[in-house]
């Protein structure tokens, strides 16, 4: 059998920590919509890090041209192996 929910739902969002209990926070109702991530790119760029194949190359030589030094200019691969 399925427990229904409670009829008040600001009791329930709202109730005072007295027992010990931590109180929840509702994000049901976001009234701004969020921006999603670009999950493929997300994913493929960490591959050419992985591999440092030569789009990670181009990636790594357009960012020390505009020294942001927020890429890494060693691959994934060859960082393990210098661990190795």
């Amino acid at each position: 059998m399925v427990a229904s929910s409670t009829s008040n739902n600001e009791t329930a969002n709202t109730a005072d920590s007295t027992d010990g209990a931590t109180r929840r926070l509702s994000f049901a109702k976001i009234h701004e919509p969020l921006d999603v991530p670009n999950l493929l790119a997300l994913q493929t760029d960490s591959f050419d890090w992985l591999v440092g194949n030569e789009r990670w190359q181009a990636r790594v030589a357009k960012a020390v041209e505009e020294n942001d030094l927020s890429v890494a200019t060693s691959s994934g691969l060859s960082d393990i192996f210098e661990e190795i």
